[in-house]
């Protein structure tokens, strides 16, 4: 699926979308920042919260420099 990323902190983010993933759903995602940029890969995270179009993803697992990039 695909959604709008809120408040993306290198631990996690909110997202908005027509249909949030149920609370404990684990995913992977792909982060695009910008069209001209390499996506940045999140190899697990985690739904922690859902409420309407929105959910709360905790990331898990983060490549060393897949985080870097997060944190920039």
């Amino acid at each position: 699926g695909e959604g709008l990323l809120l408040d993306l902190s290198a631990e996690g983010c909110r997202m908005e979308c027509t249909d949030p993933p149920p609370v404990n759903t684990y995913l992977s995602l792909r982060i695009v920042m910008s069209p001209t940029d390499a996506p940045i890969l999140v190899d697990l995270a985690a739904v922690r919260w859902s409420l309407e179009k929105t959910c709360g993803i905790h990331f898990l697992s983060v490549r060393p420099p897949q985080a870097e990039r997060l944190h920039k």
